[in-house]
């Protein structure tokens, strides 16, 4: 199975006062390059939600003018370019712009299942760390699509999403303010040359 990461980029940041959390530094890295290193040593292709690839060179998928409006529009825009342009796809698994640390295993455990699963932890669900089965959710949007924000734990429950556990859930720590961005930076790992 080829395995296709989705970086969500598309959200309007309202916590951080607009900026685009993806140019936001966190030690000498934004949090885009963060993501996209992680990404790129679990997956075939990446892919950035949203309209700007941030001079990365990876391909965009921008939010569908008729797909759900919220969390879940890019989840539904991925889905209909991988239908036109991937029809072989089976899925695709997805991670936040902000979620600068991601399990390195998080496609291996969530594509184990076969079925759409998002990642769990003591603190709860990160439906943000995801796989998503085209199967699935082409029987979700029929269900889904007339609400007017739709969350991605709605989806989850719709596709039937199975729930992965990690034991640590500093894993999916997501910065949403600039204290988050503040700890982050105290999480990052000691480099080594």
């Amino acid at each position: 199975m080829r395995k296709i990461m989705i970086i969500l980029a598309g959200g309007q940041s309202q916590r951080m006062g607009g900026i685009d959390k993806g140019e936001m530094l966190l030690g000498e890295m934004r949090l885009i390059d963060h993501t996209v290193k992680k990404s790129v040593t679990q997956a075939d292709q990446v892919i950035i939600s949203g309209t700007y690839d941030y001079g990365t060179g990876l391909k965009t998928i921008p939010d569908h003018k008729g797909g759900p409006k919220g969390p879940a529009a890019a989840i539904y825009a991925t889905h209909i370019w991988l239908k036109e342009h991937n029809p072989q796809a089976h899925g695709f698994f997805t991670v936040p712009v902000d979620g600068p640390f991601v399990p390195e295993d998080l496609v291996a455990r969530l594509s184990g299942t076969g079925v759409s699963a998002i990642a769990a932890g003591d603190d709860g669900l990160h439906p943000t760390f995801a796989y998503w089965s085209l199967v699935a959710l082409e029987k979700a949007w029929p269900v889904l699509i007339e609400q007017e924000s739709l969350s991605l734990r709605a989806l989850a429950r719709t596709c039937d999403a199975a729930h992965i556990h990690w034991s640590n859930a500093d894993m999916f720590f997501n910065i949403n303010t600039p204290s988050d961005l503040k700890e982050a930076a105290t999480r990052l790992e000691p480099t080594t040359d």
